[in-house]
C-alpha cells in the first residue's frame, strides 16, 4: 500500500468512526462516544505522519499532487460536515440535559420545602397537599 492509499484508508477509518459517535450519541451511550473520541485522537498522530510522507513523495509530480489534493478536499469536508453533526447532536442532548436537571433541582427544592413543614409540625398544611 502506497503512502496515499494508507492515508485514504486512515480517513475512512475516522469517517466510520464518526457515524459510530453519531449513532452513539443518538443512543446515549457515552462510553462509546469517549471510545470513538479517542480512537479518533489516536488517528490524528497517524494522520499527520503520513500526510508528511504524501507529501514529499508528491513533491514533484505537481499534476498528481493537484489531483491527490482536490480528492483529499473533499474527503475532508464530508469528515468536517460529520464532525459539525455530531456536535449539533451533542449540543441538542446537553440542552435536553440541562431542561432536565433544572426540573430535577425545581422538584428536590419543592419536596425540601414539603418536608421542612411537615417536620415543623403544621398539619394543616400538610392536609392541603391531600
Amino acid at each position: 500500500m502506497n503512502s496515499r492509499d494508507e492515508l485514504l484508508a486512515l480517513y475512512e477509518q475516522w469517517r466510520l468512526l464518526s457515524l459510530r459517535e453519531g449513532q452513539s450519541i443518538d443512543a446515549e451511550n457515552w462510553v462509546e462516544v469517549q471510545y470513538c473520541q479517542d480512537a479518533k485522537f489516536a488517528l490524528q498522530q497517524k494522520i499527520l505522519l503520513i500526510t508528511q510522507r504524501v507529501e514529499a513523495e508528491l513533491a514533484s509530480d505537481e499534476a498528481t499532487k493537484s489531483e491527490f489534493e482536490a480528492h483529499l478536499k473533499r474527503v475532508i469536508g464530508y469528515l468536517i460536515t460529520l464532525e459539525h453533526e455530531n456536535s449539533d447532536k451533542l449540543s441538542r442532548k446537553r440542552a435536553l440535559a440541562e431542561i432536565k436537571q433544572s426540573r430535577f433541582n425545581q422538584a428536590a427544592r419543592k419536596l425540601k420545602q414539603i418536608r421542612t413543614l411537615v417536620s415543623s409540625g403544621d398539619n394543616d398544611l400538610w392536609s392541603s397537599y391531600s
